[in-house]
Formats: structure tokens, sequence, C-alpha cells
């Protein structure tokens, strides 16, 4: 370990472009890093369920903590407050000390979005709209 460890945490939420779910307005607790966050369902269909990622990064490392699928179940247009308690704040200062850099970053982010008709969205597919699929 170098001169540093990281002493400090900051959260903070992402939203790949193509995904069909925002995801804002986290809020963290005394024990979790995400006790809460707002979802809003930007498609044209119903959400059924959408598949969350919370990562660690700091020093160019980046490292996944947690990842959980959620019935969150959405309307065309309808946002939606949903309890998360995803991050134990303990367990990301354990982790965190072993950065070698002054703070680490916490993430919260859509890693899929599964529709009431059976379609999937996926944050590793390609930007390309293909009709055909």
């Amino acid at each position: 370990m170098g001169a540093f460890a990281a002493e400090k945490l900051v959260f903070s939420t992402q939203t790949h472009p193509s995904c069909p779910v925002l995801v804002s307005s986290a809020k963290a607790s005394r024990a979790y890093a995400f006790q809460s966050a707002e979802f809003r369902n930007e498609s044209r269909s119903a959400v059924e369920s959408v598949r969350v990622v919370v990562t660690l990064s700091g020093a160019g490392d980046k490292e996944q903590v947690e990842s959980v699928s959620l019935a969150a179940k959405l309307a065309r247009s309808e946002s939606r407050r949903v309890e998360l308690g995803l991050g134990n704040l303990r367990e990301l200062y354990r982790k965190a000390k072993g950065i070698d850099q002054e703070f680490a970053v916490v993430v919260l982010s859509i890693e899929s979005v599964q529709f009431a008709d059976g379609a999937e969205w996926r944050a590793g597919e390609p930007l390309i709209y293909d009709p055909a699929r």
C-alpha cells in the first residue's frame, strides 16, 4: 500500500445512454450507501424488473460489490422510489482501505431491464439500432 489509503467514499449513480430506465436521487443511510433511489421508466413498455449493480472504484481499479434483481414494476413514464439497502458501508470502508488513493467512488448503475412482454435490455449491448432484432 502507498502513502494513502481511501479515507472517503463518494456515492454516485450512473445511467447507460441507451438504458430505458433512469436511476437518480439516491439516498444513503447510516448502514447503506444506497438506501433508496428513484427509478423512472423512459421506455414504451412496462418494466417488470431491474438488475442493479454497485461498484467500488479508485486508483484505476473497479470492483463489483453487489448485484441484485429488483421487482420494480413500472408502467410507461412511471417514476417510483425503491428501497434498496445496497452498499453496506462497513464493508465498503473496509474494501476502500486497500485503495491507494484519497477517496473511492461507489456507483449504483442498471445492468439490465426485464420488460413485462419478456423483452430484455442489457448494458453490454451495442448502441446500434437494428429493427430486425
